[in-house]
């Protein structure tokens, strides 16, 4: 079984070419992904993404979520 068949058969939904702009984090883990079409999709159990460390840290999730190690980093 693929990973993509896996996690649908889970429930999951894999969503390709979704622009998203913000990651929403509350107590330590994402709960919500809102795509730049408005709309929000609610996180139960994961979020992935396949974008580079610099957007999804500095742009979607917000770096005051990073200890200092993290942020300090070449790669952001």
């Amino acid at each position: 079984m693929t990973p993509a068949r896996f996690i649908e058969s889970k429930g999951g939904a894999i969503m390709i070419n979704a622009i998203v702009i913000k990651i929403i984090v509350e107590n330590d883990r994402a709960i919500d992904v809102c795509l730049a079409n408005g709309k929000n999709i609610s996180a139960k159990r994961l979020v992935a993404s396949s974008t580079d460390p610099s957007t999804l840290i500095l742009k979607l999730i917000g770096e005051e979520y990073f200890d200092s190690t993290i942020r300090g980093t070449q790669c952001i």
